[in-house]
Parts: C-alpha cells; sequence; structure tokens
C-alpha cells in the first residue's frame, strides 16, 4: 500500500520538478498522457494484484450499486418537478446529488 503511494509522490514529484524546469510548455501535455494512460494504470494494476481479496468487499460494492441505483431515479424525478424542464438544472442537480459523497465511501 504505502508503494503505491510513494509511486505517485514520485510522479507527482517529477511532474514539479519539470515545471520548475520551465519544461512544461514543452513537454507537459505529452507527459501527462503518458502518465495517465501507462503509468497510472500500471500502478493500480500492480495495488489491486498485490491485494488480497474478500468477500466483505463484494457487499460494499453491492451496497453502492444498489445506493445509486435507488437514488439516480429518485432524485432525477423530484429534480424533474422542481426545475420544470430546465435540463441544465435538473443534470446538475442529479450528478451532485447522487456522487457528492462517493469519495468518502470505503472502495
Amino acid at each position: 500500500m504505502i508503494e503505491s503511494i510513494v509511486k505517485i509522490v514520485i510522479l507527482i514529484l517529477v511532474g514539479y520538478i519539470f515545471v520548475l524546469l520551465g519544461l512544461k510548455e514543452k513537454i507537459g501535455f505529452k507527459l501527462s498522457k503518458i502518465v495517465f494512460r501507462f503509468f497510472l494504470p500500471i500502478i493500480m494494476f500492480n495495488s489491486l494484484a498485490k491485494s488480497k481479496f474478500s468477500i466483505e468487499y463484494v457487499g460494499i460494492a453491492a451496497t453502492v450499486v444498489v445506493y445509486v441505483l435507488l437514488s439516480l431515479p429518485l432524485v432525477m424525478f423530484i429534480a424533474k418537478h422542481l426545475a420544470k424542464n430546465n435540463m441544465e438544472l435538473i443534470g446538475s442537480t442529479v450528478l451532485s446529488a447522487t456522487f457528492q459523497n462517493s469519495a468518502f465511501l470505503p472502495i
């Protein structure tokens, strides 16, 4: 676990050093694509491959899926009646109400 965090911190520090050296404008976009399409997936895959699988994680994932499947239609129904066909307001309300606390889920 700590190894994955260290790898990500190293990637961040390399990016910071490139900014300090003034290389962001020259290679920043290409480097970002390489990191997000190559290095970050490798780090995530290695972390998942080394983790121990437990049946309790299936229960947590099922709870999240049920929460999303039940809350999306409910919030959409409420927002549709309150917003009076303003689709931008309905969309932003549904997304923010459903996913606002997803960062705190223990997944």
